[in-house]
């Protein structure tokens, strides 16, 4: 019988990498009548069945597992597993602490009423353990990013591989392109392409949602943003119109002034701090 586990220490300086903390990684082979608990852990624990089969308690629940089954144990909660009559277990585990975990796993649709997933890839979960296992001991900052990207890895392989996609929101995805490149020229059209909408029924349905135009909303964004600019830099007026969509000073500052009644250099001097 082959048993591995790594302490996973702090990360540099004390401080997290990434969302998940993970804090055990583990693995064991050829165990004959393998079992836990009744008992409870403190952490997420995710045990991944590679071979034998047996039963998995949670609660008033019993689940039968096998050979791909991956069961978690939520914290404090009370589990109890262990393998059939005479079966040999082989296994791999992980702990995470971390209440956001508990987030993406029912993301993934795992909660205390369904704690075991089949895994599609069980290779490559076996894969993810040997090389946490590989670099856990090396304690440098790569590794630890290397172990922060293999537990998000992990995750990907708890998501259902086979999802109901879901219905477009157009206008969403409009707001969502808007926000991230306001600094660049938009039109109407172009927005309208990008959704594979034609422009007339876009802009209707944009502002049947929002009130306004796709260009005043726009118009309005790169407004708000340039105001956010003035009182947080020492950027130059025409620093900042560049830096929100505007490549005419003076016409941004006509647009600026007519919705916030001055000038942005007077908006400065208004709301700086004495």
């Amino acid at each position: 019988m082959e048993f591995i586990e790594k302490l996973y220490h702090t990360d540099i300086d004390g401080s997290i990498i990434g969302d998940l903390k993970l804090c055990y990684c583990g693995k064991r082979t050829g165990a004959v009548d393998h079992s836990f608990g009744p008992a409870a852990r403190d952490n997420y624990w995710l045990i991944f069945l590679r071979e034998g089969r047996g039963s998995y308690t949670v609660g008033s629940k019993t689940f039968r597992i096998s050979p791909g089954d991956l069961f978690v144990a939520f914290p404090n909660r009370r589990i109890f597993y262990k393998a059939d009559p005479g079966s040999v277990w082989s296994i791999c585990w992980f702990s995470i602490d971390s209440e956001k975990f508990g987030e993406y796993l029912a993301l993934a649709g795992i909660n205390e009423e369904q704690p075991v997933v089949r895994i599609s890839s069980p290779a490559e979960l076996t894969g993810i353990c040997d090389s946490l296992l590989e670099e856990i001991p090396r304690e440098t900052l790569r590794s630890k990013f290397t172990c922060s990207a293999l537990v998000y890895r992990l995750l990907t392989l708890l998501a259902p591989s086979e999802e109901t996609p879901k219905k477009r929101d157009y206008i969403d995805e409009a707001i969502f392109f808007m926000s991230n490149n306001y600094i660049s020229p938009i039109s109407g059209r172009e927005l309208a392409e990008r959704l594979n909408l034609e422009p007339s029924y876009f802009a209707r349905i944009f502002r049947q949602r929002t009130g306004v135009s796709p260009m005043k909303w726009l118009s309005e964004l790169r407004l708000s943003r340039a105001a956010q600019l003035l009182l947080s830099t020492n950027l130059m007026i025409s620093e900042i119109a560049l830096s929100v969509g505007f490549t005419d000073p003076l016409y941004f500052t006509r647009r600026f002034s007519l919705k916030y009644k001055v000038s942005p250099s007077e908006y400065r001097s208004a709301h700086q701090l004495p």
